[in-house]
């Protein structure tokens, strides 16, 4: 296990060492109580690393590549990197394998949903229309924001404390509706025009992906609670010894 003045070890995926992007993840993890363990884009072996993690974050990024949703090609994606894929299957592959308290943030919550195991593959909307809501980022790349409402009853509901509608930051032009979530996954927060802004393994193990960017401080903060959450359960899970 760790140590008594370290927190449970958080496996990161993906990270780019020059990335302000990623340094975001980072340091919302150690804001969170947990310690950081960069799965970088360039290490020669995930594998070693994975077997010290208590836990798992997904991080966001470019678009997965199309072949795992269904389609053949997608002239809408963007910045796909099929090696980033590879490696993010084998991270959630060993983390489903060893149960470990998982979250995916915006890519990562749509990587959650097309490469969770099970009988009905998770699907996605490969490009979002602009209206009624906008969910890309602004003209100047900053975040967009629009509200969304937490589903009673949901383990993210229970993480924030509270049901009904918030407000979130947006920065995806990719998404999902409930009828493309994969099976054995289930909604937690939803746009008004559909798009699901989060979703949950049901059960006893933590898997939550929010389509949110809330290691953006200040932009998403009752978002923010689900890094809390995640470090505080890997912390009570614990199943490797450091």
């Amino acid at each position: 296990m760790t140590s008594d003045n370290a927190g449970p070890l958080i496996a990161v995926a993906y990270v780019r060492p020059a990335s302000e992007d990623d340094a975001r993840y980072l340091a919302a993890i150690v804001a969170a109580g947990g310690t950081p363990l960069p799965l970088l884009a360039d290490a020669p072996d995930w594998q070693a690393e994975l077997a010290r993690a208590d836990g798992l974050l997904l991080t966001g990024g470019g678009d997965i590549g199309a072949a795992y949703y269904g389609l053949d090609a997608c002239a809408a994606c963007r910045a796909v990197d099929p090696r980033r894929d590879r490696l993010e299957l084998l991270a959630l592959e060993t983390a489903n394998r060893r149960r470990l308290p998982t979250l995916g943030i915006c890519r990562g919550m749509q990587f959650l949903n097309v490469a969770w195991p099970s009988a009905s593959p998770g699907r996605l909307l490969p490009d979002l229309p602009r209206q009624p809501i906008r969910h890309t980022l602004l003209a100047d790349r900053s975040s967009s924001y629009h509200m969304v409402t937490v589903d009673a009853g949901t383990r993210l509901a229970a993480i924030l404390g509270r049901t009904g509608v918030l407000q979130v930051n947006s920065r995806h032009h990719q998404g999902l509706s409930r009828n493309q979530l994969a099976g054995g996954l289930r909604a937690a927060a939803v746009a008004d025009d559909g798009v699901v802004e989060a979703l949950e393994a049901p059960g006893d193990r933590f898997v939550v992906g929010v389509q949110c960017h809330p290691e953006r401080s200040g932009e998403a903060p009752e978002m923010a609670r689900v890094f809390v959450a995640l470090v505080e359960t890997a912390r009570a899970t614990q199943p490797t010894m450091h």
